[in-house]
C-alpha cells in the first residue's frame, strides 16, 4: 500500500479480512502508520470485534486517531452465554464489554452488527437495546438477517437503526415478531 498507492488513496478499510487489533500484521500496521505517507488521507474505517480494542491498544496507535471517524463492530450476541459459548466461542463477554465502553467515549460513529443464526436470533432486542444503553444515538445497529431453519425466515437485512425517532419502532417490531414465532415453531 505505502509503495503503490499511498499518494492517492483517501479511505482506508481496515479490515473484513481479519481484526485490525489481533492481526499482528494490520496492528503493526496501524501502530507504526505514518501520515506522511499518505497526503490526501482523509478517513479510515474499521472493522472489528473489540475484543482487543481497549485504552492500551488505542494509546499505541497515536498517529491513526485523527483519521478513524468510523468504525463497524461485530458481536453476533446479546448475552454473556451466546457470546462465549456459541458465536464467539473463547470469547469474553466482560472484556468486550469494558472495550466497548471504552469505544463510546472515542469521537467516532459506530456501526454494530449482528448477523442472526440458529443460536442467537432469540438476542436481537437484548442486543439491540444493550447497543444503544452503550452508545447512545450515536450508534447504528445493523441486524442482518438470514435464514434460520424451522424458525423463521427473515427478509434479507433488517438495518440502519439509528434513533427512538426513526425506525426502531418497527425494527423492534420486527424482532419480537420473529422472537414469538421461533419461539412457537420449536
Amino acid at each position: 500500500i505505502d509503495k503503490y498507492y499511498s499518494q492517492h488513496v483517501k479511505t482506508l478499510y481496515i479490515t473484513g479480512s481479519g481484526d485490525p487489533f489481533v492481526s499482528v500484521g494490520f496492528r503493526n500496521y496501524l501502530r507504526n502508520f505514518n501520515p506522511k505517507k499518505y497526503p490526501n488521507l482523509k478517513s479510515i474505517h474499521l472493522h472489528t470485534n473489540a475484543s482487543m480494542w481497549n485504552k492500551e491498544m488505542w494509546d499505541s496507535m497515536p498517529n491513526v486517531h485523527k483519521y478513524v471517524h468510523t468504525c463497524e463492530i461485530s458481536i453476533d450476541a446479546g448475552t454473556k452465554d451466546t457470546y462465549e459459548n456459541k458465536t464467539r466461542i473463547g470469547g469474553n463477554w466482560e472484556n468486550l464489554f469494558n472495550n466497548l465502553k471504552f469505544i463510546s467515549t472515542l469521537p467516532i460513529n459506530v456501526k454494530t452488527s449482528f448477523v442472526v443464526q440458529d443460536s442467537n436470533y432469540m438476542e436481537m432486542e437484548e442486543f439491540y437495546n444493550l447497543m444503544y444503553s452503550i452508545f447512545g444515538k450515536k450508534v447504528n445497529v445493523d441486524i442482518k438477517a438470514i435464514d434460520i431453519p424451522n424458525a423463521i425466515i427473515f427478509p434479507n437485512s433488517i438495518t440502519g437503526f439509528r434513533s427512538p425517532n426513526n425506525n426502531d419502532r418497527n425494527a423492534i417490531a420486527v424482532v419480537r415478531a420473529a422472537k414469538k414465532q421461533g419461539e412457537t415453531s420449536g
